[in-house]
């Protein structure tokens, strides 16, 4: 059963979506470059070709496998902002890369909005991807919420 294959066209709903994700993925493959030439993460490289691909392709499986690449680097992001948020808050006398810490926080809100869309986008895709091949959506009960005794 090849899910990601659909001759489905896509609804009105998934094609905004879709438009969301190119628009999700020009900001995040902007951010991606400065990120790149400050860490050197290129994890973040494949994040952008999972989404290019669930995004050109309205494919689910694609979207799942950009946030499982991408939540370590969100994390990391996250960590340094709070790190130096809580280095101020004690008066620390350790250094604060400006640059950087305004490209986190950035990437950290990115990270979130996208997260949100993404989440979106996946259910779309994933009930377009069901009906094509003709599952129901209500998974394997027989629609009352009980599984069916045949």
């Amino acid at each position: 059963m090849n899910m990601s294959a659909h001759n489905t066209p896509p609804t009105e709903s998934a094609q905004k979506f879709q438009s969301y994700l190119y628009i999700f993925l020009a900001v995040y493959s902007i951010l991606v470059l400065f990120k790149l030439v400050m860490t050197l993460n290129f994890n973040e490289l494949f994040c952008v070709l999972f989404l290019y691909l669930g995004a050109s392709q309205i494919n689910f499986c694609y979207l799942s496998s950009f946030l499982l690449f991408s939540f370590f680097s969100f994390l990391t992001a996250l960590n340094y902002v709070l790190t130096i948020f809580q280095n101020v808050i004690y008066n620390s006398d350790i250094p604060i890369n400006s640059f950087l810490l305004v490209l986190m926080t950035l990437s950290t809100a990115v990270y979130i909005i996208g997260y949100v869309v993404i989440f979106f986008a996946y259910r779309e895709f994933k009930a377009i991807a069901y009906d094509s091949i003709g599952v129901s959506r209500t998974g394997p009960t027989n629609g009352t919420g009980y599984a069916s005794q045949n």
